[in-house]
């Protein structure tokens, strides 16, 4: 019987999420060295499926340099006007104001992340179709988004350890990518 994608990427999640030996979880996974060096280790990675926290900051900052998420053919660098424009309008009243005092306007169709723990993940979506003349489908489903961004993780050019990654892990993300590892 043939998996589907979502089957594989649901089998790669648990076999990372089941790993629990200490000196392999501080094992680095992920490493990019453009344009500053970011590793990530195999519990950097497992934090990212954990629904109850939201994206780790390293995570975050390597998929921003990597622009994760986008077709080659639209990288490009965003203004702070563009992911504005994106995500919605913050109106503020003065630079030392508290931010939590600051109004927040959504843009039309923006997905409500309520707890806050899935708004990093849709923020690089959004970042990911900006100037994108293609429709692209925001997933909002909290276990998806996190398995997809952990694909992307494992499987992007700029990862310089993807060479290194256990067997196991080389032939799920083939089979769900198509491309080898």
């Amino acid at each position: 019987m043939k998996l589907s994608n979502d089957e594989l990427v649901d089998i790669l999640c648990d076999y990372i999420s089941a790993i629990d030996d200490d000196k392999i979880l501080r094992k680095p996974w992920v490493r990019s060295f453009e344009p500053y060096s970011i590793t990530l280790s195999l519990k950097d990675l497992r934090n990212v499926l954990r629904e109850d926290q939201g994206i780790p900051p390293q995570c975050f900052n390597i998929a921003t340099m990597c622009d994760l998420g986008r077709l080659p053919d639209y990288r490009t660098k965003h203004s702070a006007q563009e992911m504005a424009k994106a995500i919605g309008d913050w109106k503020i009243v003065r630079w030392n104001q508290d931010v939590f005092a600051w109004n927040f306007i959504r843009a039309e169709g923006v997905a409500n992340d309520v707890d806050g723990h899935s708004s990093g993940y849709l923020l690089l979506q959004y970042m990911a179709t900006i100037n994108n003349t293609r429709g692209t489908l925001i997933c909002t489903d909290r276990r998806a988004m996190r398995q997809n961004f952990l694909v992307d993780m494992l499987t992007h050019d700029a990862h310089a350890y993807r060479k290194l990654l256990p067997a196991d892990v080389e032939h799920y993300l083939r089979r769900i990518t198509g491309i080898d590892i």
